[in-house]
């Protein structure tokens, strides 16, 4: 692959812990994970979420920022800062993963007593500008 991660980018629209009341907009890159860059911008927000209820979800990518939403409110905006090279890639072509985690180093142990989980997605749209 061209672009291996994380060199490439990663954009976490929402990553939800258990039975938070926030989710974590982030995002990822060489430049904040190996380069020292993780807060200069920062590279995440938390926004509270309606639990139990539908949540809409979504990131507009743009040559001069990441702007996250969450129910049409802007969240999070991550900026272009183009003196830091390698700061930015989220203009490269990527994948659209959705996923859950039940445990791991993050979220911690799952319990056995709140197994079978389900994560259930209305709809997923994927827009492209024109201009």
């Amino acid at each position: 692959m061209k672009y291996a991660w994380p060199n490439g980018g990663e954009i976490d629209m929402m990553e939800h812990l258990n039975y938070d009341t926030i989710v974590y907009q982030t995002v990822h890159s060489n430049y904040t994970l190996y380069e020292g860059g993780a807060d200069v911008p920062p590279h995440f927000a938390t926004c509270t979420l309606k639990p139990g209820d539908w949540n809409v979800y979504g990131v507009d990518i743009t040559e001069d920022a990441l702007v996250f939403h969450l129910n049409g409110v802007e969240t999070f905006r991550y900026p272009r800062v183009d003196s830091i090279r390698g700061q930015y890639p989220y203009c490269l072509p990527m994948y659209l993963l959705i996923d859950m985690q039940i445990q791991g180093g993050w979220v911690g142990k799952a319990d056995p007593a709140t197994l079978p989980v389900k994560m259930e997605v209305d709809w997923v749209r994927h827009y492209v500008r024109e201009d």
